[in-house]
């Protein structure tokens, strides 16, 4: 038996905006669905998301091997996503990894039927999350904050998180359903 091949949904957003805790909360609410860790060249005690750990050198490996499907810097990091997720989406998964605003572009042409989900916030609301995470100097912080004027794909759903984080968790979760179904629903057609 084929299975249909599944969704590929990629979570971007400024920094700051929730996405992390957005894409745990909604972990919680859509067990059957596949959050991928992001692979990271940070320390994994350094704050922030739970990722996978590599250095410099490992994670240039495994570009090399063919193990990432994508890849991409920002803050001075190296960041990626497992080759594991085309495995899951060809076996008919739906699969959810939060992305990179500036490599979306270089990730929507290798993977065209890739969906986007992006996570909006106000400019206070983005710098009050910033300096309270306490992971960035104020000049790091001012970059992230000018970054974050830039618009979202016309095809992207929005998902508004200037709000309480159960109502952040819900929306996300339901722009994931709302993709999964639409996904469905023009595979069965």
């Amino acid at each position: 038996m084929h299975t249909r091949p599944g969704c590929l949904i990629a979570v971007v957003g400024p920094s700051g905006a929730g996405k992390d805790s957005l894409l745990n909360g909604a972990r919680e609410q859509l067990p059957h669905v596949h959050f991928m860790r992001r692979i990271i060249t940070r320390a994994h005690n350094a704050g922030g998301e739970d990722h996978i750990e590599l250095t410099k050198d490992a994670f240039t490996a495994q570009i090399s091997a063919g193990k990432m499907l994508f890849h991409w810097q920002a803050h001075d990091l190296d960041y990626g996503i497992s080759i594991d997720a085309a495995s899951l989406v060809r076996n008919g998964n739906s699969v959810v990894f939060n992305g990179s605003r500036a490599a979306l572009r270089a990730q929507c042409a290798a993977w065209p039927d890739m969906k986007i989900i992006w996570v909006a916030a106000n400019r206070e609301t983005l710098a009050e999350r910033l300096i309270a995470r306490g992971r960035e100097a104020p000049d790091i912080i001012q970059a992230r904050l000018a970054r974050s004027t830039v618009e979202a794909p016309e095809n992207a759903v929005i998902v508004n998180n200037d709000c309480r984080i159960k109502d952040g968790i819900a929306r996300m979760t339901e722009a994931i359903k709302s993709i999964m179904d639409a996904h469905e629903r023009s595979a069965n057609q």
